[in-house]
């Protein structure tokens, strides 16, 4: 497993409706939820489900329903959104970032873009277990909680952002896009990927009759 950088995709729609709708979970491997999350436009709806059989119990499921749920709503019309993906190597563990940011223009063609919304998933290595920790963080104009946030708002104007972790004992957590036949690491075009594929595991690996490890 290879380090890769930062995949970025940006997109403003003229129509101005958007969509990223999630599609099934297509497989299920000695414990390793695959999901996929598919995005693409559609008019006035919004439609986010994850269907697929969890022998993990209802984490698994809360976490995709979540990431799924974060990227169908800041598809926003009338907001630029960029996705960003990454993807390295820490300890013999794949940690991966998601960033999914919505920047809102004023009526002047000359004003910069704010932030409306940045949404953070980060998994890190755990020494003390050797696993990893998911994390999620929240910030930009648009907040979730208005007592919670206030502080948030302070702790974003000295750079800081806040990180809520959501999960614990993970054993992989992958992101990758599907292309073709072929799931590649990183994306350089400038419109959103049709799909960002999760690889969530809580389960000790198996290797395989072909020496691979899932």
């Amino acid at each position: 497993m290879s380090d890769t950088g930062p995949i970025s995709i940006r997109w403003r729609s003229a129509a101005g409706f958007s969509l990223i709708e999630t599609l099934t979970v297509l497989s299920i491997t000695a414990m390793v939820v695959v999901a996929t999350m598919s995005v693409y436009s559609n008019v006035r709806r919004n439609v986010a489900s994850i269907d697929g059989n969890l022998d993990q119990g209802e984490l698994p499921r809360e976490i995709l329903q979540r990431i799924a749920e974060d990227l169908d709503r800041l598809a926003r019309p009338g907001f630029d959104t960029s996705v960003v993906v990454r993807n390295k190597l820490k300890n013999g563990y794949n940690i991966s970032q998601l960033i999914i940011e919505n920047r809102f223009y004023g009526d002047k063609p000359t004003t910069r873009p704010q932030i409306a919304e940045r949404i953070t998933w980060q998994s890190d290595y755990d020494p003390f277990t050797n696993t990893l920790i998911l994390y999620r963080a929240h910030s930009g104009i648009r907040l979730e909680d208005g007592l919670i946030d206030r502080d948030q708002l302070d702790k974003e104007g000295q750079g800081i952002e806040q990180f809520v972790p959501l999960a614990t004992g993970i054993t992989h957590f992958e992101l990758l896009i599907p292309s073709g036949d072929t799931l590649i690491r990183e994306w350089g075009q400038t419109e959103l990927p049709k799909a960002i594929r999760v690889l969530l595991s809580f389960g000790a690996p198996e290797q395989t009759d072909t020496g691979d490890w899932i």
